[in-house]
Order: structure tokens, then C-alpha cells, then sequence
């Protein structure tokens, strides 16, 4: 049975715990959110940058049992479930670290596999729906046309009359979209799309670094917590 400070800490391990389930909720959402937005553009820019996400989710969803240990560990003072648990922190926070560094260091090559990866679609854009759609998508949201140098990109690209996407003009009734460049977006591609993957990532990172600081401090409380009742049972 632990006594005196030791008890304190049974206490907040416990509500660490129930702190540690909202928080693996949280990190599934996240991932599951960063996920959606990257499926979208899958078939221009490839799936390198899911990892990272999917890495939040699995790390989510272990976080429910590892909750488990921790909350009956702490709730019956037994010494192996919170031993358990401390090592499966311990695991969860390697993961968490990986996840952040691969994170901060897929943001430096982040231009050129996005770019890359939009000039091998080009080509597909009149054959492919889910190619067409994730460009009319981009070129929608973030106001931008081509990979790196406007419309001029989509030159000999369409099988139709039209010189590039309507997708590239802001308002795609107007006469001449589509034929005249001078109504297309003047932003580049790659750059919209190379910033939006960026601030995704760093959001990553950021999740990740700060989950790995309170993990550390569940790590640190289970410890403590597991000396004090293995002193215990040695009293006894």
C-alpha cells in the first residue's frame, strides 16, 4: 500500500491516465484529418507524405492500452501493470520522437517530390479522372495554375481546344478561360502546394514533440509509483 507523497502521485497517474485517453482520441482525429487532406492529391504528388500521419494514428490507437495498464496499474497498486505501462510509454514516445524528426525532415525535401510528382501528372490529366479531379481540386483552392510557370505548363497537355484547365481561372464562365492565359491564375503550383504540405507537416511535428514532453512525465510518475509499491510488497 503506498503512503504519504507516493499516493499523490497514484492519483495524478490516474488522471494523467484519463488525460492520456482524450489525448490518443485527439492524435487518431489529427492523423485521420492530415490524412484526408493529403488523399485528395495522392494522384499528383504521390503518398510520401502519409506516413508521418498514419504514424499519429497507429500511435493513437495504442495509446487506449497502454490507458488501460496505466489506469489499473495505478487504481490496484499492482506493480507489473504499471511496470507495463511505463514501458509501453517508453515505446510510444520512441515512436512519437520518429514521427516528429520524420516530419521536420521530410519539410526540406517537400518542393521537389511535390514538383516532381506534378509534372509526372500532367501528362495523365486528360486520362485519368482521379488525376483531373485532384488538379481542378488544387488549382480551385489554392487560385494556382501549372507546376512552376503558369499555364504555359499545360502547353500540348490537353487533348481538347482549350490551352489549359478552366479549373485555372477564377471565374471559369468568363469568355476566353481556358484559351487566354491572361485569365489564369499567375501562382505557381508547386509553391501553393509545397507550403500547404509544409505547415501540415510542421503541425505534425509540433503534435508529436509536445506528446513525447508528457510522456515523459507519466514515464517519470509510473516509475516512481512502481518503486514505491515494490517497496511495499517488500515490507510486507
Amino acid at each position: 500500500m503506498v503512503e504519504g507523497g507516493m499516493t499523490c502521485i497514484k492519483y495524478l497517474l490516474f488522471v494523467f491516465n484519463f488525460f492520456f485517453f482524450l489525448i490518443g482520441l485527439a492524435l487518431i482525429i489529427c492523423g485521420a484529418v492530415i490524412q484526408a487532406h493529403f488523399r485528395e492529391y495522392f494522384d499528383i504528388i504521390g503518398s510520401d507524405f502519409n506516413s508521418a500521419a498514419g504514424l499519429l494514428i497507429a500511435v493513437g490507437c495504442i495509446i487506449f492500452i497502454i490507458g488501460f495498464f496505466g489506469c489499473c496499474g495505478a487504481v490496484k497498486e499492482n506493480h507489473c501493470m504499471v511496470i507495463t505501462f511505463s514501458v509501453l510509454l517508453s515505446v510510444i514516445l520512441v515512436m512519437e520522437v520518429a514521427a516528429a524528426i520524420t516530419a521536420f525532415h521530410m519539410q526540406s525535401d517537400v518542393r521537389e517530390v511535390v514538383e516532381k510528382g506534378l509534372h509526372k501528372s500532367l501528362d495523365k490529366y486528360d486520362n485519368a479522372t482521379g488525376t483531373r479531379k485532384a488538379w481542378d481540386l488544387m488549382q480551385t483552392k489554392f487560385h494556382c495554375c501549372g507546376v512552376a510557370n503558369g499555364a504555359v505548363d499545360w502547353d500540348g497537355k490537353l487533348a481538347g481546344d482549350l490551352d489549359y484547365p478552366k479549373s485555372c481561372c477564377a471565374n471559369v464562365a468568363e469568355k476566353g478561360c481556358g484559351k487566354n492565359t491572361a485569365l489564369a491564375y499567375k501562382t505557381d503550383c508547386v509553391g501553393a502546394m509545397s507550403g500547404f504540405i509544409s505547415s501540415e507537416l510542421l503541425y505534425i511535428g509540433l503534435v508529436g514533440l509536445f506528446m513525447a514532453v508528457l510522456e515523459v512525465v507519466g514515464i517519470v510518475f509510473a516509475c516512481c509509483l512502481a518503486r514505491s509499491i515494490k517497496q511495499g510488497y517488500e515490507n510486507v
